[in-house]
């Protein structure tokens, strides 16, 4: 999730539509960067929570607390849930996943 804010800026600046997950930005900087690249673009960006935006939530919240009828949904990401909440995302670290096979300074991506 830190990297969200260059995932924004990187998919903008390839001309192409945009969803990102919060949190998307760590600093004003980074969100005014992000603000600016949406302004200056005519992609669709919608920032969001994944498992809030799938197909289960067919009702939103609207003005006032009343209930809305949804004109309109998609769902691109596939996240099967399995028991007690588990889905694909929860794995086991690989034993080679040490400090000699993994570039940090790369994952930090400038906030070392």
């Amino acid at each position: 999730m830190h990297c969200h804010a260059r995932h924004f800026l990187d998919t903008i600046a390839a001309g192409k539509d945009l969803y990102a997950e919060k949190t998307m930005t760590w600093s004003i900087a980074e969100a005014a960067a992000c603000r600016a690249a949406a302004q200056g673009s005519s992609r669709v960006i919608q920032i969001g929570l994944q498992h809030v935006s799938t197909g289960v939530r067919r009702r939103a919240a609207v003005a006032g607390g009343r209930p809305g009828r949804q004109s309109h949904g998609r769902r691109v990401l596939d996240e099967p849930q399995h028991a007690r909440g588990h889905g694909q995302w929860v794995r086991a670290v690989p034993s080679d996943c040490t400090a000699d096979h993994v570039d940090w300074n790369a994952f930090l991506n400038g906030r070392g």
